[in-house]
């Protein structure tokens, strides 16, 4: 079972569950998730950083540091599988939900619940981009964590964006329903 131990501050952020289905796009490059990224999103008294390392081997290790106050950070390794293809479309549909709920209410950038990561999306969902192509990374769940291209950089020159799964079917008026997402800078080939 997968297991992110998260400042309780930042929990909220990883509780709104969606799944994922299908196949990746057939004009994103093979091999565009090979590389280093990272990047992680702040909270009141929190941050959260992620680095994902994904090799030709076709293997990907994900870690997630965690820190909040002044307590010393604590790092966890995700469990991951080889990579599957899988379909962005839900996710797609979550961004364009995020996209929504944002524009009727802007107030919630500044939630300290749902914040933290809209802030960190801000870019993605003010470019109206789209997730493009996706695989399943982890190990614990089918399509539980998954890292995607966006439709601007297809690519995978500068960026990806890690999706985590959401713990919550209901989609209600919070932004995110289906996953969380996080983008990820690259910062090797």
């Amino acid at each position: 079972m997968l297991r992110i131990h998260l400042p309780k501050s930042l929990m909220p952020l990883l509780l709104v569950a969606g799944a994922i289905v299908g196949c990746a796009s057939v004009s994103t490059p093979e091999g565009w998730q090979q590389g280093k990224f990272t990047g992680g999103i702040t909270g009141n008294d929190s941050r959260t950083e992620f680095e994902l390392t994904c090799s030709a081997s076709e293997t990907c290790d994900l870690q997630v540091i965690a820190s909040a106050g002044n307590r010393k950070p604590t790092t966890q390794a995700i469990p991951t599988k080889k990579p599957v293809a899988m379909a962005a479309e839900i996710a797609n549909n979550n961004l364009d939900h995020a996209r929504s709920s944002v524009t009727r209410n802007p107030s919630l950038y500044q939630s300290p619940q749902h914040g933290p990561d809209l802030r960190a999306i801000k870019s993605i969902l003010d470019s109206k981009s789209k997730l493009s192509a996706c695989l399943d990374i982890g190990a614990d769940a089918p399509q539980y964590v998954a890292v995607c291209t966006l439709d601007s950089d297809i690519r995978a020159t500068k960026t990806v964006v890690l999706i985590v799964s959401t713990m919550s079917g209901r989609c209600g008026d919070a932004p995110f329903c289906a996953y969380n997402f996080y983008p990820l800078i690259r910062v090797a080939r």
